[in-house]
Order: structure tokens, then sequence, then C-alpha cells
């Protein structure tokens, strides 16, 4: 019997159905719940089924699509990019795999699906190490050409040639587009070098459970791209499939990452973070000249961003500043002009439009600038006026994604937080709280 499904995001919470299948992750088989159905952006529907077993949740007779394909337009391929350098790339995330391989000696560094190429850069300006990207889709081949990268715009296979493996591995929510984790686990074992560390991240299956908050649930699930998301026992498992024993795993509330090698066990991934090489790394690369000045902004938020969370208010509205100068630069907007900017974001259907009109990271600059404002200076009257923008800016963007079938956790968060910061300063009541 099944149950009535609830909408949430494009996708359908399902109470009741069953079917017989295959986990892909622990292999089980047997009759599995299908918890959720999602839509992909051309409307195709996809079941998720939860593993009795494991508690992954996977999709049956997953076909992987062809991430080598072009766009559907060259405006939306750039597009594309552009929302990755300005906001979709979560760079602390992806610098994180040099910071842990450092811990060891070598200077070899492979980045599996590597994307852009924001890790690979980290590790060859940072650390003079010898990098090497394999990627098959089209972010990879702007990442060549704008970071000036070795990365092979390929598919990588268990029967390449490693050269006597790597020190550093990084596989970067990548496991989840393999119709069988198992074959990129194996890759991983057989490229990385006696004494070397790995390194990789994934959604969490747990996340999407019924009961769960259901922020970025489509972000996660990413209808028609990942095969599966990962429980903590289904990497377990999947990882003794490859023959794989030395590693760790940390489970966190929407994230799995593992590290893999020699005495896994005493890593800290935190722990190996290191907040002034980061640092110097944004700082470098905002100052430098950039054939995009998309890219350049996504240096300059993050490094704003990053000085906020520090405390570090006073180098905080110099980034700031510098910010203002290249979006009235390549955008024509006025970032101070809070109300007359926001007069100009609407959506009415055409996205392409749109976001060539403002930079994708307008509500984290925003957001940060409340901060800012309201821990500096004090003044909560401007404060509330940058966290209602964020607000804003956020609930207009996500709409516009949200039509693609597609969604951003952080900008989720953003204006999630935001909105209680306009709630705090201005009361429950305010009529902007509504908005």
């Amino acid at each position: 019997m099944t149950g009535s499904p609830t909408a949430t995001m494009g996708m359908e919470r399902q109470s009741g159905r069953r079917r017989m299948g295959l986990c892909p992750v622990c292999r089980a088989t047997g009759e599995h719940e299908v918890e959720l159905t999602a839509r992909a952006a051309s409307g195709a529907a996809f079941d998720y089924v939860r593993c009795a077993s494991c508690r992954s949740l996977y999709v049956p007779d997953f076909t992987p699509p062809a991430y080598e394909r072009a766009a559907d337009s060259i405006e939306a391929a750039d597009l594309d990019i552009k929302f990755y350098v300005e906001q979709g790339a979560g760079l602390e995330t992806l610098v994180t795999p040099a910071m842990i391989g450092r811990r060891r000696a070598g200077d070899r560094y492979l980045e599996i699906g590597c994307g852009f190429g924001f890790g690979l850069d980290f590790a060859s300006r940072s650390m003079g190490w010898e990098v090497r990207g394999v990627d098959p889709g089209r972010l990879a081949k702007a990442g060549r050409q704008l970071l000036g990268l070795d990365i092979e715009h390929r598919y990588l296979s268990a029967e390449d040639d490693f050269g006597g493996g790597f020190d550093t591995i990084a596989a970067i929510e990548v496991i989840e587009h393999f119709v069988d984790p198992a074959d990129l686990l194996a890759i991983v074992r057989k490229a990385l070098a006696k004494g070397g560390l790995a390194y990789l991240t994934t959604p969490n299956a747990g996340c999407t459970e019924a009961g769960r908050p259901t922020v970025s649930l489509l972000s996660a699930l990413s209808p028609g791209n990942h095969a599966f998301l990962l429980s903590k026992a289904g990497l377990e498992a999947a990882l003794a499939r490859a023959g794989i024993a030395d590693y760790a795993i940390r489970e966190q509330d929407r994230s799995l990452d593992a590290v893999i090698g020699a005495d896994a066990r005493l890593i800290d991934p935190a722990a190996c973070f290191d907040d002034a090489l980061y640092e110097a790394y944004l700082e470098a690369r905002t100052r430098e000249p950039s054939a995009s000045p998309f890219l350049q902004i996504g240096f300059a938020y993050r490094l704003f961003k990053f000085l906020v969370n520090h405390n570090r208010l006073d180098e905080a509205r110099g980034a700031f500043e510098r910010i203002e100068q290249m979006v009235r630069r390549c955008y024509d907007l006025n970032l101070s002009d809070v109300w007359g900017l926001l007069r100009r974001l609407t959506f009415s259907g055409d996205r392409i439009r749109l976001f060539k009109t403002f930079p994708f990271c307008l509500t984290g600059i925003y957001f940060f600038a409340g901060i800012m404002t309201l821990n500096g200076s004090g003044d909560a009257t401007r404060a509330a006026d940058f966290f209602f923008a964020a607000m804003r800016v956020a609930m207009v963007v996500r709409k516009a994604l949200l039509s693609a079938g597609i969604d951003d956790g952080e900008l989720d968060d953003l204006q999630q937080v935001a909105r209680r910061h306009v709630v705090m300063l201005l009361g429950p009541d305010s009529r902007w709280t509504l908005a």
C-alpha cells in the first residue's frame, strides 16, 4: 500500500512503498523502502531507496550522465562556471586534502574529479607540490585555462598508470557519482603511494531521513547526478569491498569524510587546517590580476568572509571596499545603495538574464557586511539593512536555482540566519521579516 507523498522543493517523501533491489553500496538484496522521489531539471523523476541493511540511499538502475557533454548553450555553461567560482565552491573543504597531506613526506598530489581545480591550485601555489587533476566536466576545462593547471579532461580508471603513486589524493564530493562506490575506492587504493594519505567527502544519507531538517535536501540528492548517498555503515562496507582497512570516518549532519592511509585514525582533518596558510592564499589570489573578474570576486568574497569570521573587522572593512570596487566595475552595482540594488533584483523566469546582472555571492557579501557593521560600529539600523538584503537576495537566487532543479546549501543557511538577525534587530512583528 502506498501512502500519500509529501512534496518539498521538487521532492515527494514517500510512505509505505517498497521495491526489490540490490544495494550498490553494500550489495544487500531484498525489499527496500522507497523513501523519496525527486525530479531533475529535465522533469525526470528518480526514486531514492533506503537500504534495509546499511541505510544508504540509492537510485535503482542508475545511469550516470555524460559529464563531458557540453551545456545546452554557451551562456548556460558560462553561468555554471560563474556560479561555481563566485559561490558554489567550498574552498575550505577543497584545500583540506593538501592541509592533511602535508603531515606526511612527499609532494605528488592527485585530485580525482577536481572540478575547476581550486584544491590543485592551492597545493601548487601554497605547498609547491607537483599536482595532477582528472575530471571530464566542463568546469575542469575552464579551470585548466583560468588557473593554468595540469587537468586532464577525461575519466580516470583503475587501469591508469599512476607512476609510483601519489602522496596525497583528494576526492571531494565525487564517490556518489559512481555506479559502485568500490570502483572509486579501488582507484584510490592503487594510486596511493606507500605512506600516503587520501581524503574524500560525500553527502551523508542520514540527512534525508524523515524528521531531519529539510535544508538543502535537493542539493544533497542532485537528481540525475548522484547514484547514491552513503551512510557511515555503507561507506565502511564499500571500503571493505575495495580492500581498504586503514581509514577513519567522521560523520556530520550533512556529510561524511574519510581519511585513508596508514595511521589514518590519528588524523583530525579539522586540526590540520592552517588558517594563516589559507588566508595567505586568498590574499595573494585576490590581489593578482585575473583573466576572469568573476574569479577575482570569488576570491575576494571568501577572504572577506574569512576576516569577518575571525573578527578582524578593520581588515574586513578594507576587503569589503575592494569588493565594492570589483562589483561596480563588473556589474555596475553600488553595494552601499542596498535598496536601489534590491529594486533591480527580480526574477521573472529568465535565469540567464538574472544571473548576468549580479554576483552569485551577493547574499554572503551582504550577510557578512551585516556582521561586520553590527560588531564593528554597532549601527543596528545599517546592519539590519544588510541582513534584510542578504535574506531577499537569497530568496530570489534560490527561487531561480530551484526552478532549474538545483539548490545551494550555503545560500539556504545564510537566508535563515539573516532572517533571525532581522528579527533580533527589528522585532518579530517587523514587516521586513515577512518579505
